[in-house]
């Protein structure tokens, strides 16, 4: 069979889903990861063996792609930060700009010799092992997630990629009302931020298959994880201890005032895009 004719048949399946780059980026990457084909081999419309077996899977595929799963579902995994995560219905899928978190987040946590960072709504694990990467293991990190399949997804993760991460079942809605002996120097979140009325917007590859509990929040307190964030940061961080968070780019004056009211010295931060995707809250080092 010809690498362009499977090539040709994802696109196929693909366009009423995507748009033409992104769909191009989809066929590539399902013919790679799953059939070992590669961009050149569809350039040069090589052959390929492909037995019973494979054109079912192949057939498959298509049809998975057509409803609009997502292909990191599909193969398996997502790549983040240079490294590769395992992902299924339980996480929501690492994207590119929540990198920004982590490039906020590095300088901070370098300056300390020692440092404990929170990992608040883990996820994947994407920022708490990604950063434990990056630091070659030298931190103190533990990660908070309310989904018992979030942090078995998390756990591998970590192990899949060497890196020493203490995951805890904790709900910070909770947890935030009670004061903690635990101090870090940084806490790392991207929490549910969306609101519903905003899930008109969003691609249904999003909606069908990504966890709503990750995602989105009532249109009446649209930043209730933001306040529980400020009021955990004021019970565990040490004096000028820092929580660098993904925000809702709608409510970024919002949610810096929100920090503000409760003693951080805020930055807003913009993405790649230019759009306002992250919030750095200090709270004032009383020395």
């Amino acid at each position: 069979m010809k690498t362009t004719a499977l090539y040709q048949t994802l696109m196929a399946t693909l366009r009423p889903v995507y748009d033409e780059t992104e769909a191009r980026s989809i066929a590539l990457l399902v013919l790679e990861k799953c059939f070992g084909i590669r961009q050149t081999d569809v350039y040069m419309d090589k052959d390929t063996a492909f037995p019973t077996n494979k054109v079912t899977d192949f057939q498959n595929i298509c049809s998975r792609l057509s409803h609009g799963e997502p292909v990191q579902h599909i193969i398996g995994t997502a790549d983040f930060g240079g490294i590769s995560f395992m992902v299924n219905a339980d996480v929501l899928i690492p994207r590119p700009e929540t990198l920004t978190v982590i490039e906020q987040a590095m300088p901070l946590i370098e300056k300390v010799e020692h440092p404990g960072i929170l990992d608040v709504g883990t996820g994947s694990g994407c920022l708490a092992v990604t950063i434990q990467h990056r630091l070659r293991n030298k931190a103190d990190v533990t990660a908070w997630d309310i989904s018992a399949g979030a942090l078995q997804v998390a756990r591998k993760n970590a192990e899949n990629n060497g890196v020493t991460v203490r995951f805890l079942q904790v709900d910070v809605l909770e947890a935030c009302k009670n004061s903690q002996s635990e101090r870090y120097h940084v806490i790392l979140s991207n929490p549910p931020y969306i609101r519903q009325s905003e899930k008109t917007a969003m691609h249904r590859n999003v909606l069908d298959f990504e966890p709503h509990l990750a995602l989105f929040v009532s249109d009446e307190q649209p930043l209730v994880f933001y306040h529980a964030l400020a009021m955990q940061g004021k019970n565990s961080l040490v004096r000028g201890g820092s929580i660098v968070c993904e925000i809702n780019e709608f409510l970024h004056d919002e949610t810096a005032d929100l920090f503000q009211n409760y003693g951080y010295h805020c930055r807003k931060i913009l993405d790649e895009m230019g759009k306002n995707r992250v919030i750095v809250a200090t709270l004032p080092d009383e020395g």
